[in-house]
C-alpha cells in the first residue's frame, strides 16, 4: 500500500497526478455504484457503516497518539487481506498459529500510520467501529495538506478498513510497563516483580543455579537454547524442537539445537552465529548477564525488543510479534568453546 512517491524517489508529483487521475475516477464510481449517500472523512474516505463509541474522542492524536484496535483489511471485492479476528482467518483458511490474533497497539502521526486511518479515527471515540473505504493515495505516511494534496502526491491500492477501538492510549510508555508487569505477575505469582525488575522494562528470574561463576571472556563462544514468547502464550522461536511441536510451528527444515553467541560484558556487543548478527537488547541484557550452565528467565517490554515496528509482518498474514508487545525469553547454556 505504500505509494512510489516513498519507495522511489525517481516517481515525480506529475507521475502521481496522472496515475491517480484513473484511481480517482475509479474509486469514485465504486462508490457511487455501492454507497451513493455514504458520509465522507475529512480526507475522502468513504464511510460504509459505523458504531459510534461512547468513550473517549481520540482527537488529531495530540492527546492520544495511540490506540489500541481490532482490524480486518479487504479489498474493494471484500477479499480479506489481513486481521486480528481469528475465527476469520480460520473461515477464510488465512489462520496460522505463529501469528498473533488479537487488538493491536497502532501509534498515530506522521511516520508512523497511514494518513488514511489517521483521518478515520480522528472521528472516532473508544468503543466505537466503522467500516470505511479508503483510496490508495491515503496510504503514505507523510501528510499534506488537504485531499487534493494526496492525490498529487502519493499512490497506492484502495482498501476497506473494519476498526473497533479498544482503548486510547495517552502514555505509551506508562501503558506498556504496566502490561508487562501484570504479564510478569500472571507467569510468576510466586515472584516480587520489584525484585525481579532490574531497570525499567527488564525482569529476570534465575531458574536454575550456574555451574560456575567465573566470568566468560569477551567473545568467547557459548552455546544456549531459548525459547521466545509473546504474552498470549505462543512460542514464536525456539531452538528446541519439542516446545517447537506442542506450540505447532515445528519446521522439518531447520536443525533444532543449541545456537552459539560471542559473549560480551556489554548488551549491544552481544552477537549471535558466524556472522554475528545483532541480538535483541532485551534477550542480550540476560546473556550478558548470566554464567555457565544457567538457566533464566527474561521479560521485557518493546523498548528493548521490536518496539514500533513488530517484526514478522507479512501481507496475507500478519504479526509474529505486534507493535508495543512485551516478550519473554527462557534461556539455558549449555556449553561453551
Amino acid at each position: 500500500m505504500l505509494g512510489c512517491a516513498l519507495l522511489l524517489p525517481a516517481c515525480s508529483k506529475t507521475t502521481s497526478e496522472e496515475a491517480n487521475a484513473s484511481a480517482y475516477l475509479y474509486f469514485e464510481s465504486w462508490v457511487t455504484a455501492h454507497y451513493p449517500n455514504a458520509a465522507r472523512t475529512e480526507l475522502g474516505s468513504c464511510i460504509l457503516s459505523e458504531t459510534p463509541g461512547s468513550g473517549t474522542a481520540l482527537g488529531d492524536g495530540n492527546d492520544i497518539p495511540c490506540v489500541l484496535v481490532d482490524y480486518t483489511i479487504r479489498d474493494l471485492d471484500r477479499n480479506v487481506e489481513r486481521t486480528t479476528d481469528e475465527s476469520l482467518a480460520r473461515q477464510v483458511g488465512g489462520y496460522d498459529r505463529r501469528y498473533h490474533y488479537a487488538p493491536q497497539v497502532w501509534h498515530r502521526g506522521q511516520n508512523f500510520l497511514f494518513a488514511g486511518l489517521d483521518d478515520v479515527l480522528s472521528r472516532m471515540k473508544v468503543g466505537g467501529s466503522v467500516t470505511v473505504a479508503i483510496p490508495g493515495w491515503l496510504f503514505t505516511y507523510a501528510r499534506y495538506d488537504g485531499a487534493k494534496a494526496y492525490r498529487e502526491n502519493a499512490t497506492g491500492s484502495d482498501a476497506i478498513y473494519e476498526i473497533h477501538v479498544h482503548e486510547a492510549i495517552p502514555d505509551i510508555e506508562q501503558w506498556e510497563q504496566d502490561t508487562l508487569r501484570r504479564y510478569f505477575k500472571r507467569v510468576q505469582p510466586d515472584v516480587d516483580p520489584d525484585g525481579a525488575m532490574t531497570e525499567t522494562g527488564w525482569y529476570y528470574v534465575q531458574k536454575g543455579a550456574p555451574t560456575s561463576e567465573i566470568a566468560f571472556s569477551s567473545n568467547q563462544k557459548i552455546y544456549l537454547n531459548y525459547t521466545a514468547r509473546r504474552p498470549d502464550g505462543q512460542v514464536f522461536d525456539t531452538t528446541e524442537a519439542d516446545t517447537a511441536y506442542v506450540h505447532g510451528i515445528y519446521d522439518p527444515s531447520k536443525k533444532y539445537e543449541p545456537v552459539f553467541f560471542h559473549w560480551n560484558s556489554d548488551p549491544e556487543e552481544v552477537t549471535m552465529g558466524s556472522d554475528e548478527s545483532s541480538v535483541i537488547e532485551g534477550f542480550a541484557k540476560a546473556i550478558s548477564s548470566m554464567h555457565r550452565g544457567e538457566k533464566g528467565r527474561c521479560f521485557f517490554w518493546s523498548t528493548l525488543g521490536y518496539n514500533v515496528s513488530g517484526t514478522g509482518y507479512t501481507t496475507g498474514i500478519g504479526y509474529l510479534v505486534p507493535p508495543y508487545s512485551p516478550l519473554q525469553f527462557d534461556i539455558e547454556i549449555t556449553t561453551t568453546e
